[in-house]
């Protein structure tokens, strides 16, 4: 556990992490909207708090990784866009659009 806890205070993001990975879930939520087997308010609010998460996660695992991008903001775009990616993926296999709705 004390590693765990090391490590996160070790994570340091730049400020444009938040911002990013907000506007990246807003677009990944208008895309997912149209694959979603609900639709309506309740289930793009869900989409866009896992789409967040995973954005956010995304930057969070990898912010001590060596990665030649610029990080102020293609870094940030870069690894929300797959931290969106793998929410999606899973967002959509648990709920996927059937044939007839």
């Amino acid at each position: 556990m004390a590693d765990l806890l090391e490590w996160w205070n070790s994570v340091v993001l730049p400020p444009t992490v938040v911002p990013v990975a907000f506007v990246c879930s807003i677009f990944g939520t208008v895309i997912l909207a149209v694959f979603m087997r609900w639709q309506g308010v309740i289930m793009l609010v869900v989409s866009f708090v896992i789409l967040f998460a995973g954005a956010y996660l995304g930057n969070v695992l990898t912010a001590n990784f060596d990665i030649h991008l610029n990080r102020l903001y293609v870094r940030p775009v870069f690894m929300s866009i797959v931290g969106i990616l793998a929410a999606a993926l899973v967002f959509l296999i648990l709920f996927p659009k059937n044939d007839n709705d």
